[in-house]
């Protein structure tokens, strides 16, 4: 099967579907970079990703192949071309190259951070056998952003190194990452919208005590002013009670006094 060689390392089309869409979207992209042409945001699918990053890669090579037969015709004077040698069997991923001559290792700006980019850089082994000159750049507690903004570093190095055991990548926690976050804001001189949205949640949370603090004690006013009502007319109808009692008891000892009376 073809391989092509890039910045350092092998590639295959059976490399290319055991690799994930972010990683062959990062790897298409630095291609196109060193070719000059323009990026891609995203793939329609997997087959579609191995499909546009291997052809990406081809065209790479013929480039790459076009221009070292120029020079080499240029230096006799002439131009010839090169019959393409029969590729040796390589490394599945051999080590990067000096990561002075890599592009895709060059610091990055990044727009607006995400969760995935303050996962921490956690080492497994001390010098692996595929590590290429970089690997000394990276240090354990780093995250993903230091790789992205730093000099010759690149997240392709960390999807290299964790698939190979070299490394593990430790999830950042939600304090971890709305610090990190809130620091990135601050370093770049802009305002966090997570902390202007957590004000504001903080402001409509207590608006929201205090309405509901206010209807419950109004509920309650209503409750003892019910209640008191309920007494009063308790009380007043005892006493109108007590009042048509004793009335119907005078009726009736006037009305047994006269009987009496009559009688006798």
């Amino acid at each position: 099967m073809t391989k092509i060689t890039f910045n350092g390392a092998d590639y295959d089309e059976a490399f290319l579907k055991r690799v994930d869409d972010v990683d062959l979207l990062k790897l298409r992209n630095l291609v196109a970079t060193n070719m000059g042409v323009s990026s891609i945001k995203s793939f329609r699918d997997h087959d579609q990703a191995v499909e546009a990053t291997w052809k990406a890669l081809n065209k790479w090579n013929e480039q790459a192949a076009a221009e070292e037969n120029q020079a080499a015709g240029e230096a006799i004077g002439t131009v010839s071309v090169k019959t393409p040698k029969t590729p040796k069997t390589p490394k599945l991923v051999a080590e990067p190259k000096d990561p002075v001559e890599v592009k895709g290792a060059k610091a990055k700006t990044v727009k607006r951070p995400t969760r995935n980019m303050f996962r921490r850089l956690q080492k497994l082994v001390e010098n692996p056998d595929l590590c290429g000159m970089r690997w000394d750049n990276y240090k354990n507690g780093m995250t993903i952003l230091d790789t992205i903004e730093g000099n010759n570093m690149t997240p392709l190095d960390i999807s290299f190194f964790v698939q190979k055991g070299y490394m593990q990548l430790i999830e950042p926690t939600t304090e971890e990452f709305e610090v990190g976050l809130s620091a990135w804001f601050a370093r770049n001189g802009q305002e966090n919208p997570m902390a202007e949205k957590k004000r504001k949640d903080a402001e409509r949370a207590a608006t929201k005590t205090t309405k509901d603090a206010e209807r419950e004690a109004s509920k309650a006013k209503r409750d003892a002013e019910k209640t008191s009502k309920e007494a009063e007319r308790v009380e007043e109808k005892a006493k109108r009670d007590s009042e048509k009692a004793a009335k119907d008891a005078a009726v009736a000892n006037a009305g047994a006094a006269a009987t009496g009376t009559a009688t006798s």
